[in-house]
């Protein structure tokens, strides 16, 4: 059964209904719901717009019929209600105006529907009008960002909720984050930040280095008198350390007098330089000429079948 509208003005139109299907039997009681509007406009999403085909652009299909996409202007919760009536526009004065046509939805899902219209008339060459209303919810994750890599999922048309990544591939594309960690791809990354609420990141590509380090010699151009210290920042090179793990280091004084015991006093650690300080041992004051250097290594964790750690030394 066709239903379609012709005649529309502001006052009135006219409602036309045929049978298209040869012996399809007796129809009675038939009802026809219609509904008249201008600016029609709802609590949730509504679209109201037009679908013109004109005969020429009409493309010749096996059963003559015509369909187009209509994309939502944003996505919804649901496939949504989506309503269509063809509407007869009459450029052809000779046309008896019984003329059948059809719209139909053919589907529709969050984002897009498509609709078809049949002119059962090829030879017509009146403009068919095909007016569609769209009815649902828009999706509540629209707009909504979700700390520590999480998801927003619907659970409603207006229940929106950051969730972790239920599950992860298992190839093997690995990443380092910056707290010195290997996971088996990215995925596995989001979903550990996500699931411990941690604001690492990605270090770099491939798996972490094992036991990154830095070492060299520096050479201390001025040994003080007793009491005093003599100090030096040393600088690390950058991108060799994880940022959110902590670095470690030794020195050692070396001595071209090795009648002078002067020592390293202390040593003060960030991720990007270190001080080291020496200064003179004993307790007489003596003339020292010593030619001082130290050793240094920078490094995080421990190389492998080693162990590094702290030990707090009491009094």
């Amino acid at each position: 059964m066709a239903v379609w509208v012709e005649d529309l003005t502001e006052h009135s139109f006219k409602l036309c209904l045929r049978e298209v299907k040869i012996f399809d039997g007796l129809h009675r009681g038939i009802k026809i719901n219609w509904m008249a509007y201008t600016n029609l406009t709802v609590v949730n999403f509504t679209l109201s717009e037009s679908l013109v085909l004109r005969s020429k652009n009409s493309p010749p299909q096996n059963n003559e019929a015509f369909c187009e996409n209509i994309n939502f202007t944003m996505p919804l919760y649901a496939p949504p209600v989506v309503i269509v009536t063809a509407k007869r526009v009459n450029n052809n004065s000779q046309s008896s105006g019984c003329d059948a046509i059809a719209a139909w939805v053919e589907y529709t899902n969050t984002t897009e529907t498509q609709i078809c219209v049949r002119n059962y008339d090829p030879k017509s060459k009146d403009t068919i009008n095909v007016d569609y209303l769209v009815f649902g919810d828009p999706d509540p994750c629209i707009d909504v960002y979700c700390n520590y890599h999480g998801l927003c999922k619907a659970f409603g048309p207006y229940d929106a909720r950051c969730v972790c990544i239920d599950s992860c591939p298992s190839f093997q594309v690995p990443v380092c984050s910056s707290n010195g960690t290997t996971f088996d791809n990215d995925c596995f990354y989001k979903q550990e930040m996500c699931m411990l609420q941690l604001n690492h990141t990605v270090q770099h590509p491939g798996s972490c280095e094992g036991f990154p380090y830095q070492r060299s010699r520096l050479h201390m151009p001025h040994v003080p008198s007793l009491g005093y210290s003599h100090c030096e920042v040393i600088h690390l090179r950058p991108f060799v350390f994880y940022p959110d793990k902590p670095v470690q280091v030794q020195v050692t004084v070396n001595h071209v007098d090795t009648r002078d015991m002067n020592y390293v006093h202390d040593a003060a650690v960030s991720i990007e330089q270190f001080t080291a300080c020496v200064m003179a041992a004993g307790f007489n004051e003596r003339k020292s000429r010593a030619n001082v250097s130290i050793d240094w290594i920078a490094y995080q964790g421990a190389p492998a079948g080693g162990v590094s750690g702290e030990v707090r030394m009491s009094q």
